[in-house]
């Protein structure tokens, strides 16, 4: 039976202890904390005026087989001998890294006032959302997709919020640029900049930032995000996560990595950019049990903020040139309520990555699979057939690109 050691239960962790068990083999789990947390992408969830309670994760790792050690913290692992914190010393056919992230020390001037929270963990989410309810306006600093749900979140309950961000969502201009006019219209005002300092006698009152000062009754704080690893013997990626293959092994043998501590060889990584690391997770644990899957289907997330759907699958332009592709992008408008950008390469005209604002959900997995597939742009121009004026948009992006009149 083969061994497989998962360090990290998170998401990707537990999706790739659950993967490798289901393929027969004998798995455990390491986990830091003394419960398996629940999923960060959740959290924001924990905001709303009815959060919903916290999945037993535990339970179900178990009730598949799977050996799960809280409270140990790994600190090396290296041909799969995993070392922990308090000296318990495994070895494993092949390990699967999937410790996440960390977030780093959130400081400035009053970050210490009445009404400040820093959403660093299921439990501040979860006190930030008894304290808010009674506001009229809160300010969020953040980035990506993490901090719009927690602003859409804040929303849902009636109240009014500034979201301070340095940079739009990376490489979706046209999408970013819909979601700020969906965010106005729910009383979300999306202003780039960071807090500089929390006003305020005793409590917070007003967050200053770049000269403009923003009246508040709270302030929440997302800190920066960077990759956690044990000490390891591999190839780190530009964002000093472990660098990995379509496969997700590393470059050490019998090593994989999955979530946000990895960073995908053959595709930049997207800072800022919510990836579901379930797909990397499974695949992951797949491999350590033997398997011989890769991740053929190309990274995505979609998510419903401020009342319209979003989704992202594959690379956008800019992803694309820094992969060295000549790459083109078209795209179409439905009036101010959707839109559609197809990104493609220009000489074998194979479709890189779809973006869209405003489509029904239930598209975006096919079109992560045709993305992932390298499908030619021709295989999706005849989709308005379907009789669904979503996928019409998609095919009419597309048939301009092949440059066929619409």
């Amino acid at each position: 039976m083969v061994r497989v050691g998962v360090v990290g239960g998170g998401r990707a962790g537990v999706e790739a202890g659950l993967e490798a068990a289901s393929k027969g083999a004998k798995v455990t789990l390491f986990e830091g904390a003394s419960r398996v947390p629940d999923w960060r992408n959740s959290w924001p969830d924990l905001l709303t005026s009815s959060p919903p309670p916290i999945r037993d994760t535990h339970s179900l790792l178990e009730a598949e087989g799977v050996e799960v050690l809280l409270g140990e913290t790994v600190l090396s692992v290296d041909q799969g001998l995993v070392v922990s914190g308090s000296r318990v010393r495994r070895r494993f056919d092949a390990v699967v890294v999937a410790t996440g992230s960390s977030p780093a020390l959130s400081r400035f001037v009053g970050s210490g006032k009445t009404g400040v929270y820093v959403l660093d963990g299921p439990q501040a989410y979860v006190e930030a959302g008894r304290h808010v309810g009674s506001a009229d306006w809160v300010v969020v600093q953040g980035e990506g997709i993490l901090a719009l749900r927690v602003a859409d979140r804040l929303s849902s309950r009636g109240l009014g919020v500034t979201l301070l961000r340095r940079r739009p969502l990376a490489g979706l201009t046209e999408v970013d640029s819909m979601l700020v006019s969906a965010a106005a219209a729910r009383r979300v005002s999306i202003v780039q900049g960071q807090v500089e300092a929390a006003a305020g006698q005793g409590r917070v009152q007003a967050v200053v930032s770049g000269g403009r000062v923003h009246a508040c009754e709270a302030l929440l704080v997302l800190p920066e995000l960077s990759p956690r690893l044990p000490r390891v013997p591999v190839t780190l990626g530009r964002l000093r996560g472990i660098r990995v293959e379509e496969d997700q092994s590393s470059s050490s043998p019998g090593l994989y990595a999955a979530g946000s501590c990895s960073e995908p060889a053959l595709r930049p990584p997207c800072p800022g950019i919510s990836r579901t690391s379930s797909s990397p997770g499974r695949v992951a644990g797949a491999n350590a049990a033997g398997g011989i899957l890769s991740l053929r289907c190309s990274p995505s997330w979609s998510e419903e903020l401020f009342g319209l759907a979003f989704s992202a699958t594959g690379q956008s332009l800019e992803e694309a040139a820094l992969a060295g592709l000549d790459a083109s992008r078209v795209v179409v408008r439905r009036g101010s309520s959707a839109l559609c950008c197809v990104v493609y390469e220009r000489r074998s005209l194979r479709l890189l990555g779809i973006q869209s604002a405003g489509l029904g959900p239930g598209h975006s997995a096919a079109l992560a699979v045709a993305v992932g597939q390298s499908a030619h742009l021709s295989a999706l121009a005849d989709l308005s057939s379907a009789d669904s004026t979503d996928i019409s948009l998609v095919a009419e992006a597309v048939r301009q690109g092949l440059g066929w009149s619409v």
